[in-house]
C-alpha cells in the first residue's frame, strides 16, 4: 500500500480501486485529528497474496 500525505481532508473518491491510502491531519492547541481514507475492497485475500508474492520475488508490489 502507498500513502498520500495531503493538506487536504481525504476523500474516498481520490482512492477507489486503487492500492493508496490519503492521509491528513490537523492540530488545534495540544489536540491532534488524523484521516485516513482507503479502499479496503480491492485488499482481499487473493490480493493480498499477490502483493506480497510480487514483494518476496522482488517485483513491484503492483504488478499482476
Amino acid at each position: 500500500m502507498f500513502v498520500r500525505v495531503t493538506g487536504e481532508p481525504p476523500r474516498v473518491k481520490d482512492v477507489v480501486a486503487s492500492n493508496f491510502a490519503q492521509l491528513s491531519g490537523v492540530a488545534h492547541g495540544d489536540t491532534v485529528a488524523v484521516m485516513c481514507a482507503l479502499d479496503n475492497l480491492t485488499k482481499g485475500a487473493a490480493g493480498g497474496a499477490v502483493q506480497w508474492m510480487n514483494r518476496m520475488l522482488g517485483m513491484d508490489e503492483t504488478t499482476g
